[in-house]
């Protein structure tokens, strides 16, 4: 319920409709609410939450906060979903600074790709190396099961008829 006024409407679809309209009101400059009117005769009235909350006649709390429950009205209040057109820039000086801040941007991006890539192959250098390493030990672990049990390292026996020649 929403106490005594009963002007305003009781769904949240019919609230939703009620502030779109007042926002299409107020970005046409044409405001029922007297206020809205003086500053609209006098060149002053803007587009912004507390205008369109005025203009509806609800408190501006109502979609004066990111998690409000009226968000895409919000939004189209703010702007969010309007695109500002941007001018090509027609004179020489502002292309050539646009492009000179475009380059400098790219030259960035260059060197920090430069920068990951020697590190990687740094990083893909000691991967090598260990493996080499790893595939060593285990060929000496593999070698090992193919000595004779009973052989002891280190000593070297000389079979009888052997003897220095």
């Amino acid at each position: 319920m929403r106490g005594k006024r009963t002007d305003l409407p009781t769904t949240f679809e019919g609230m939703q409709q009620h502030l779109l309209d007042a926002l299409k009101r107020v970005e046409e400059g044409r405001p029922q609410h007297p206020k809205l009117i003086e500053q609209a005769k006098k060149g002053r009235l803007k587009v912004t939450i507390s205008s369109v909350a005025l203009e509806a006649g609800v408190s501006r709390t109502l979609i004066g906060f990111d998690g409000c429950r009226y968000t895409e009205v919000r939004k189209k209040i703010l702007g969010v979903n309007e695109a500002i057109p941007v001018r090509a820039p027609t004179d020489m000086r502002t292309i050539n600074a646009n492009l000179r801040e475009v380059n400098k941007v790219l030259e960035q991006r260059f060197k920090m790709a430069l920068s990951e890539n020697a590190a990687m192959l740094i990083r893909m250098g000691k991967l090598e190396r260990e493996y080499a390493d790893k595939a060593e030990e285990i060929q000496r672990i593999n070698n090992r099961g193919k000595r004779n049990q009973n052989e002891i390292v280190g000593l070297h026996i000389v079979k009888p008829g052997e003897q220095n020649r």
